[in-house]
């Protein structure tokens, strides 16, 4: 069975592509990720989900002309903050003791 992401029109997606970031990830998605594991798909599909909502509350928009590599930097810094604030609140709620 083939995955539903394949039945995207590739050649449309291809064209969308060169101005949305969204679109470009749905491309990305049909052509690069689709026929991996389902938990990879749901993987890749949430971590760039984030990144989307990241960068749309950062610019307002999904212009593919603005990704610049100082976007991803601030993403991946905002994403390793979260990081060490839920784990912070872990240690608050359980006392430090976990297992």
């Amino acid at each position: 069975m083939m995955p539903a992401i394949l039945s995207h029109n590739v050649p449309a997606l291809l064209e969308a592509a060169k101005t949305s970031l969204a679109d470009l990830v749905m491309l990305y998605l049909a052509t690069e990720v689709a026929c991996q594991s389902q938990a990879t798909l749901d993987a890749k599909h949430r971590d760039l989900n984030r990144f989307l909502a990241f960068y749309h509350h950062l610019y307002g928009h999904d212009w593919l002309e603005e990704w610049f590599v100082s976007v991803t930097k601030a993403f991946l810094k905002h994403l390793w903050g979260q990081r060490f604030t839920q784990a912070s609140e872990e240690i608050r709620v359980h006392g430090g003791e976990f297992g």
